[in-house]
């Protein structure tokens, strides 16, 4: 890449314009849902939006996959080995791009799934007034049912042989005052209880877990030197930003969250990858080095998202016989359209390489 000359700075345009696209793509997916609820409560016709979005993830998913394998890794692999990234094992040498391809992946796996457990566990059975922990006979006094079956005041029960893990830590049952629920204490507004009060919010470790990996999906573009590759990551990314802020958008609407807290969450969400973008954009200028690295935990991350959404989306049930087939073949258009875009790459974009 030559300095500041005349394909730098063109280069340097799209990829702020496509930071500046992305992050309304993503505050665009976000308000989906909102759009589809009213029209289907207009309307009672959620089958067919259900049918179109599951449809729209699948080609998006698709086109994760064909960039990642069929752009992506291979350039990777190149930058890697030309950086010097590699182990010398006799005759023979082992790119270190493998592992941290699958570093990336872990990292991603570590956040949704480890880190980002489930935080909503069912309240317990007060249907008689009542309830018993499993391993106890002791009973908790007659309890506000009402109260109870409100999601948004079920909280970890501790009383003398009992133990219930519910909901919302901001309400308790006091046992010595017959098992009502009690009103939740006063919050210390400063910095630490805020960040407490963050943690506990429905959604909070999914929104962290997906600007986690939108982080790395720009590192891959800011990186990038050439228009080709910037564009053809900029459609993988856009194909799919929508649907990830839409399952934001799900996850934190459905629960008892303040208003601050959900505009919080969803600006990280929102700026992840255009931060992303200009963190690749300084890498690229530094070493190809640290552009490999990033680039090959792109990669993961890429690898591990395009695979989750695919087994999501053919988990999903009632959808009709031949759905799974219509969604076979928007995977597969995805991955072809990525594919003749690579394809036109080689043949008429000029590689430094």
């Amino acid at each position: 890449m030559d300095g500041l000359g005349e394909h730098s700075v063109p280069i340097i345009v799209s990829k702020l314009c496509s930071a500046v696209v992305i992050g309304l793509l993503a505050l665009g997916g976000y308000l989906i849902p909102k759009f589809v609820s009213k029209r289907s409560r207009l309307y009672h016709d959620t089958d067919k939006y259900e049918k179109i979005i599951c449809l729209f993830n699948c080609f998006g998913a698709g086109s994760i996959m064909g960039m990642t394998f069929f752009h992506m890794m291979p350039e990777t692999i190149h930058l890697c080995k030309h950086s010097g990234l590699f182990i010398q094992l006799n005759d023979s040498i082992f790119n270190m791009c493998y592992p941290l391809i699958l570093c990336g992946a872990s990292l991603v796996l570590l956040a949704e799934h480890v880190i980002a457990t489930r935080d909503c566990h069912p309240c317990p059975d007060f249907s008689s007034g009542a309830t018993k922990h499993e391993e106890s006979t002791t009973t908790v006094n007659t309890v506000d049912q009402n109260n109870i079956i409100d999601g948004s005041k079920c909280t970890s029960i501790t009383c003398p042989g009992h133990e219930f893990t519910t909901i919302n830590p901001l309400y308790e049952i006091d046992c010595l005052e017959g098992g009502k629920i009690a009103e939740p204490a006063p919050m210390r507004v400063n910095l630490l209880e805020r960040i407490r009060n963050m943690c506990k919010c429905r959604g909070f470790f999914l929104a962290i877990a997906l600007a986690f990996h939108s982080i790395f999906e720009g590192v891959a573009l800011g990186s990038s030197d050439s228009h080709a590759h910037v564009w053809l990551l900029f459609l993988g990314i856009a194909s799919h930003k929508w649907a990830a802020a839409m399952a934001l958008s799900i996850s934190l609407c459905s629960g008892n969250n303040k208003k601050s807290t959900i505009v919080t969450l969803v600006a990280i969400f929102c700026l992840a990858t255009p931060l992303g973008i200009f963190i690749g954009m300084g890498v690229s200028k530094i070493g190809n080095i640290y552009a490999g690295i990033m680039n090959a935990l792109a990669v993961g991350t890429l690898i591990y998202i395009g695979a989750e959404i695919i087994s999501h989306e053919f988990s999903a049930t009632g959808m009709g016989r031949l759905f799974p087939l219509y969604q076979w073949l928007t995977t597969i258009a995805g991955s072809s359209l990525m594919l003749v875009l690579v394809i036109i790459d080689l043949l008429y974009i000029p590689h430094h390489h």
